[in-house]
């Protein structure tokens, strides 16, 4: 620069741009970090200008999209087909954040993608819109854990809705959360019935309570509690036996979250452990009837005897023979004592035949009459149809008379008591689950009016001894002599009652047709032909039985009609006579419970020296000779005690002709 002087100097102006240079290169740091960020993030990026044309989009949305990146950038979304990129567009350039979440088709690869998007509107400083983001995250991978997550709860709902399990999800204070389809089912009671409300409260029987607030107690500790017994009770009242496990879900700040309650119902099973217990109380009272009865057989059986043989000797007139025809009719009634006895095990000796219910119900409530001065009217509603039953007459008759005294005696006001007659078919479903043979069946229905049974009382109904009668006024053996006379005929009873609304019992014989085979004689025996009378001078006899006071009796009317009676108490020693003695028997006759060798086997040993050799097996307990193809049927024989002297001889003469017969006509 020239001065007036003439001098040259230079001049400069020094400027501090050391904040501008700052201000650049953070711009500059800013704008790399935002493309860095811009072209690493984990969703899509894509930056609109006012006419909708896409001016910049990160390589995720092109790759998202299935697109190159240069084929996005310069597209109009506005002028796309597709109307959900077309209105999310529109909808943020007016200044709204819209979303969506869904399927989405690119309008230029004609690719689907499951995507999540957000506009988000850019304004200026006077707020007016100059441009706009989308945001747009892959959803593929989130939605397919969904649809696993909710294919995984859909299954596990069906399996919880069609598993027969109760369901209850209660928070750790006891409120009910959550129930499934058998909880409502079984409790007759609605979810919103049940929801918020303490399980305790709701769903758990009063005396149960306690139980359930200890079980929930032992939950929250993290432990699992069950399984436990806790009854339900239902909407109506009604009682289910329910066995319950409680478990805790834990939270992520490991607090109890929840406590699932499930439960299984086991009323059933309850039902049927109380029958198999009633089954086995019976079975051991069965056993010890038995046996006492076979016992009390044996003494009847010397009574009778001995009764038979003192007539013999007795005139018609002498003061004497009513005193032992006294003895001899009631040792008579004592035997039917012992035939009751043995209902109680099934192995009383019946007399099966076709019986015809109503005539049963019929003669009964003739023998009823003195009811009625009691207020007790019983009548009869009977089809007109015959309802005939294979089945034993007496021990029908039994029955019944039972079955009406429990309901006089529930009625001590008096009343009326209902007996129907009629005929029922069960099929192949209902009989295997009452435990009966398929097929048709006549019954019983004694209704009465009386006062009914609480549930506890019709659980025990049928168990011996029990009774809710005053002590001294019941023995607890009504039922129970039913329940055996039913199972002996091969049918069921059943009982409906209701406290305050009376008793209806169901008492089930197997039906038959009149012109069914069935004709047994009125001992239940089968009868070869009518004999004429034999002397038994000429025969010779082997008895074998281990009581002493019948063998001796026994023995002494067999000789005082001539026979030569060869007697032991021993099937071995009876073994040893055969083989030893000089005598061929004529007949055995054996008890069937000997000491050591049992009557059968002894019969069956002896045909092994004399092939045709009859036999006449005695016992208390009924056998059935037709079944055993050894002991050969037809010169077997079998007389149940108690039995007279002039049954054995009826006995006698039959087998010996039936001898007689076979050899006449195989020769």
């Amino acid at each position: 620069m020239n001065t007036s002087h003439g001098d040259d100097f230079l001049f400069g102006v020094i400027e501090d741009v050391t904040c501008k240079k700052e201000a650049e290169l953070a711009l500059i740091n800013s704008y790399e970090r935002y493309r860095m960020i811009f072209e690493h993030s984990p969703i899509g990026i894509g930056c609109f200008d006012r006419t909708g044309k896409i001016v910049d989009c990160n390589q995720y949305l092109a790759d998202l999209l299935k697109v190159k990146r240069d084929q996005l950038i310069g597209f109009n979304a506005l002028s796309s087909y597709n109307p959900i990129l077309r209105g999310m567009l529109k909808r943020t350039l007016r200044g709204e954040f819209p979303k969506y979440t869904g399927p989405y088709t690119s309008t230029i690869s004609r690719e689907q993608v499951y995507i999540s998007a957000t506009g988000i509107p850019i304004k200026d400083d006077n707020e007016r819109v100059i441009a706009a983001i989308a945001l747009v995250e892959n959803m593929e991978e989130r939605r397919g854990l969904e649809l696993s997550l909710r294919k995984e709860r859909d299954f596990t709902n069906a399996a919880l809705e069609s598993a027969n399990i109760l369901l209850v999800i209660a928070d750790s204070s006891g409120n009910i959360q959550k129930i499934n389809r058998v909880v409502a089912e079984i409790t007759k009671r609605s979810e919103s019935e049940l929801v918020g409300k303490k399980i305790w409260e709701v769903l758990i029987q009063k005396s149960d309570k306690a139980a359930m607030q200890k079980a929930f107690s032992v939950a929250l500790t993290f432990d699992k509690a069950g399984p436990i017994e806790i009854n339900c009770e239902t909407k109506n009242g009604a009682i289910i036996n329910v066995s319950w496990t409680l478990t805790s879900l834990i939270d992520d700040n490991n607090a109890v979250d929840a406590i699932v309650c499930t439960g299984v119902d086991i009323t059933e099973r309850r039902k049927l452990e109380s029958q198999l217990r009633t089954a086995q109380k019976m079975e051991a009272i069965g056993r010890l009837a038995g046996g006492i009865a076979h016992e009390f057989n044996n003494l009847l059986m010397a009574i009778l005897g001995q009764c038979e043989l003192l007539l013999m000797d007795i005139s018609e007139e002498a003061q004497l023979r009513k005193k032992v025809m006294a003895i001899q009719k009631t040792a008579k009634r004592a035997s039917k004592i012992t035939r009751n006895l043995l209902a109680f095990s099934k192995k009383a000796p019946i007399a099966l035949g076709p019986i015809n219910l109503n005539t049963v119900a019929n003669e009964v409530v003739a023998l009823l009459k003195g009811w009625e001065e009691d207020g007790i009217k019983v009548s009869i509603e009977t089809p007109s149809e015959k309802l005939v039953a294979l089945a034993d007459k007496d021990l029908l008759c039994q029955a019944l008379i039972n079955i009406l005294s429990n309901a006089k005696d529930s009625m001590p006001n008096g009343g009326s008591i209902i007996i129907e007659t009629g005929k029922k078919q069960f099929f192949q479903d209902e009989a295997d689950r009452l435990q009966l043979t398929p097929g048709e069946y006549c019954y019983f229905k004694i209704r009465d009016f009386g006062c009914g049974m609480s549930r506890e009382v019709l659980e025990r109904a049928f168990e011996p001894f029990f009774t809710t009668k005053p002590f001294g006024e019941g023995k607890g053996l009504g039922l129970f002599l039913v329940h055996g006379i039913a199972k002996q005929l091969g049918g069921k009873v059943f009982i409906e009652s209701s406290v305050g609304y009376g008793t209806s019992v169901y008492f089930y014989v197997p039906a038959i047709h009149e012109d069914m085979d069935i004709l047994p004689n009125p001992d239940g025996e089968k009868v070869l032909f009518n004999p004429q009378p034999k002397d038994f001078s000429n025969l010779t006899i082997l008895l074998v039985e281990d009581e002493d006071m019948i063998r001796e009796t026994l023995a002494g009317h067999l000789e005082s009609l001539g026979a030569r009676v060869i007697k032991t108490r021993l099937g071995e020693e009876a073994i040893n006579i055969l083989r030893y003695s000089e005598y061929e028997p004529d007949l055995l006759i054996a008890d069937l419970a000997l000491l050591g060798m049992d009557g059968k086997r002894l019969l069956k040993e002896a045909r092994a020296f004399y092939p045709e050799l009859p036999g006449i097996i005695i016992s208390g307990y009924p056998i059935d000779i037709a079944m055993d193809v050894d002991l050969d049927p037809e010169l077997t024989m079998f007389l149940k005690k108690p039995f007279s002297v002039h049954d054995l001889t009826r006995a006698i003469k039959e087998i010996l002709s039936q001898k007689l017969f076979r050899y006449c006509s195989s020769n």
